[in-house]
């Protein structure tokens, strides 16, 4: 059913022990909570990623100034 579908799609086996009932709106429910805490996750990851980003370019624009500024100095 549509509970057997979901799980397949959060990339999880079935939990038959899981507490909280045995009814296709528990495992769906399970299944949510579990999909929404994965995308929490990867949200995470990815405003992490982009942080880092942002440190390395700003690094870099620093260090192309200095550079600019010690080639200007030179000549």
């Amino acid at each position: 059913g549509l509970s057997q579908r979901c799980t397949a799609l959060a990339g999880v086996a079935p939990d038959p022990g899981a507490p909280g009932g045995g009814d296709e709106l528990d495992a769906l429910s399970r299944t949510f909570d579990l999909m929404t805490d994965r995308l929490a996750d990867k949200q995470r990851e990815i405003e992490a990623s982009q942080q880092s980003l942002r440190r390395a370019r700003d690094e870099m624009e620093q260090r192309v100034e200095e550079r600019t500024a010690e080639l200007s100095r030179a000549n």
